[in-house]
């Protein structure tokens, strides 16, 4: 397991107050990739998390941010990249320099406020059941990733939670994302597969 010290992204978002919303995702998984194409393009000053773990680790693409060094959990490297959107951004995003074997999945944000924090961030192998405390207001992003061949990456439950989109069965990877559905409490989910990761964040607005 791995922390950072909470870090503002800055950028200027549109008022009022709440947690941030999602607006888009995608997912992508293979032998060698850098990116995905979303369903549309992202908006001038929105934020794309990208969340993705390969077997070796990456340097970001162009305009995009390593928020702090990941776990090199078992089977794979696990790490969170961000950026945020400038004008004439298109559907399709790179957030690695190079062509990895890699799964990741990437969500537009829409700030509720001006700024807000990334507050958590964990990996770790061989995940059955994992709760995470959710704060007033916060929006968290996770994924579950399975490095075997054949298999989805779904965790078999989500509580206080919903899927996003998912990526399976390529390069021998499958990775589901999912996000909270409540402003503040418990999200839990497992994953019941022997080599399954997870890695995920904490969106909450600044104060």
């Amino acid at each position: 397991m791995a922390r950072f010290k909470p870090q503002p992204f800055g950028g200027s978002g549109g008022g009022g107050g709440g947690a941030p919303t999602i607006v888009q995702t995608g997912a992508n998984a293979g032998a060698s990739i850098t990116g995905l194409v979303l369903p549309g393009a992202p908006a001038q000053n929105n934020l794309l998390v990208c969340i993705w773990f390969g077997s070796g680790d990456t340097s970001p693409g162009a305009g995009w941010v390593d928020m702090g060094e990941g776990d090199a959990v078992p089977h794979d490297f696990a790490e969170i990249y961000y950026k945020l959107c400038g004008a004439g951004e298109t559907a399709a995003q790179n957030p690695l320099s190079a062509g990895t074997s890699a799964a990741m999945h990437i969500w537009e944000i829409k700030p509720a406020i001006p700024g807000f924090w990334a507050d958590a961030f964990n990996a770790a192998a061989s995940v059955l059941a994992k709760s995470i405390s959710v704060g007033k207001s916060s929006l968290v992003l996770g994924a579950v990733e399975v490095t075997s061949s054949g298999v989805t990456a779904y965790p078999t439950t989500v509580t206080n939670g919903a899927f996003d989109s998912q990526f399976s069965d390529a390069a021998a990877r499958s990775i589901q994302g999912f996000h909270n559905t409540q402003a503040a409490g418990a999200l839990t989910y497992t994953a019941n597969y022997a080599a399954a990761h997870y890695l995920q964040m904490q969106l909450c607005a600044a104060s």
